[in-house]
């Protein structure tokens, strides 16, 4: 059994070295049949097509983590986070292996725009608070938490057994993330520590209305 995900943003191309083919959203293609040129365009008339390079040498091989197996070598830290992302050299997506100890909750409830989150259970059953309500979530469950308030969610451990899961995300930025319990707002511009900024947000009247005043922490 096998968990595979990826962005499909148009337009797309995939390469198939071993029948040297190539797809896009319109079909398929031999890419022997590639041109170099535009058809009847500029004054020079059709051009003889250009080679087409082909797939030099073997790449060089991917790193393979083992989730079952990563993060357990340090115990005594209750609730443990691993950045899967740097591990195997992600760009576009990203992860993170969470595991919860019994009673532990990672993070408080939130929700984030910029951003779409999916959660995969690995083990365990934990508890996930969410826009409509609660729901526990088995082994092998997987949910798709999407931007803005309609992705909100917390997830904790009230059973007497671990968790551990893994949490997987597109890596757009600059992406925001709101804690509705407390109305305090994380902006993210960037990958560092100092692109990142924490914000309580409160509500004052002015001039006979209501606004939204942002202020520093």
């Amino acid at each position: 059994m096998i968990l595979a995900t990826g962005q499909h943003v148009e337009p797309w191309l995939s390469v198939y070295p071993d029948s040297d083919k190539v797809s896009g959203p319109e079909g398929m293609l031999l890419r022997s049949s590639a041109v170099g040129y535009w058809h009847g365009e500029g004054t020079a008339g059709p051009q003889p097509a250009d080679p087409v390079a082909r797939d030099a040498g073997k790449p060089t091989p991917r790193p393979i983590v083992n989730l079952l197996e990563l993060g357990r070598e340090r115990p005594e830290i209750r609730a443990r986070t691993t950045e899967l992302g740097p591990l195997v050299h992600a760009e576009r997506l990203d992860g993170t292996l969470v595991e919860l100890d019994p009673l532990e909750e990672p993070e408080p409830y939130h929700y984030v725009h910029g951003r779409e989150d999916w959660h995969l259970v690995l083990a365990g059953k934990p508890t996930m608070r969410h826009a409509q309500g609660e729901t526990q979530l088995d082994v092998g469950d997987v949910v798709c938490l999407p931007e803005g308030p309609a992705g909100a969610r917390q997830l904790d451990n009230r059973s007497d057994s671990a968790v551990r899961g893994v949490w997987l995300s597109t890596t757009s930025r600059p992406t925001s993330a709101y804690y509705p319990d407390t109305g305090r707002w994380l902006l993210q511009h960037g990958p560092g520590p100092d692109e990142t900024l924490s914000v309580e947000s409160t509500r004052r009247v002015c001039r006979g209305k209501r606004v939204r005043v942002v202020v520093g922490v």
